[in-house]
């Protein structure tokens, strides 16, 4: 019981300093974060994505990579994916991770 006591007591003790450390780590991954942030350069998408024959262009280039490379085609079509619904972007969006990393696995 009494050493329940002291370990209880040491742990509280050890408490604040922790909080203390995390919170200036905390404190420092933010100023260089703000100091990355500052040095970036923002720069405007150059895609005319208003432009419907563009916008049409690159929805065929999308089918023709995902059909090439084994994706399910009785979902994709120009209709179906201007704009692509949730479900479907999700699928997309995995298959092209799994292009890249075959280990990729959705959960």
């Amino acid at each position: 019981n009494n050493n329940n006591h002291l370990s209880r007591h040491h742990s509280m003790a050890m408490a604040p300093r922790s909080g203390v450390l995390q919170n200036n780590m905390n404190m420092n991954n933010r100023r260089s974060s703000l100091m990355m942030q500052s040095h970036l350069k923002v720069t405007k998408d150059p895609r005319p994505l208003k432009d419907k024959q563009f916008v049409e262009k690159q929805i065929e280039f999308l089918i023709e990579y995902l059909c090439s490379h084994g994706y399910e085609s009785s979902m994709l079509s120009p209709k179906e994916l201007n704009p692509p619904s949730t479900k479907n972007f999700q699928y997309i969006c995995c298959f092209l991770f799994q292009q890249i990393d075959p280990t990729f696995i959705n959960l």
